[in-house]
């Protein structure tokens, strides 16, 4: 668990520094690809980025879990999910990373971001 606990936070971190393509192309899987098209996928980072306003800091894990499978996704097969409460120049949120292992790493099956606070920017 640990080692898709440090892939996830590896894969934030990317997506933190706007490195939207080299997580599409390295850290996305290939079921999620069958979903999502690369410029959908891009276009959502980009605006969630945007809405986020910089780089989080104080980012702390308060859920993590393994199962088989994931109801939300229809997804068939081991599944690993991390929430993070974290802290960003405009807002604080919880940010949920899914994994799954495919061909011997730790990929997005899928990702989610919700508001919990917006702060006030003078």
């Amino acid at each position: 668990m640990s080692d898709a606990r440090a892939a996830a936070l590896k894969i934030l971190g990317k997506l933190e520094q706007k490195q939207n393509k080299e997580v599409w192309n390295a850290n996305v899987s290939d079921w999620f690809k069958e979903k999502m098209t690369e410029e959908a996928f891009l276009a959502n980072m980009t605006l969630i980025q945007a809405q986020l306003g910089g780089i989080g800091n104080n980012r702390k894990l308060i859920q993590e879990n393994q199962a088989d499978g994931d109801p939300r996704s229809g997804y068939q097969g081991t599944v690993y999910s991390f929430m993070f409460s974290t802290t960003f120049p405009v807002a604080k949120v919880y940010e949920m990373i899914i994994l799954i292992r495919e061909g011997g790493n730790y990929k997005i099956l899928w990702s989610t971001i919700c508001q919990t606070q917006t702060k006030r920017v003078v």
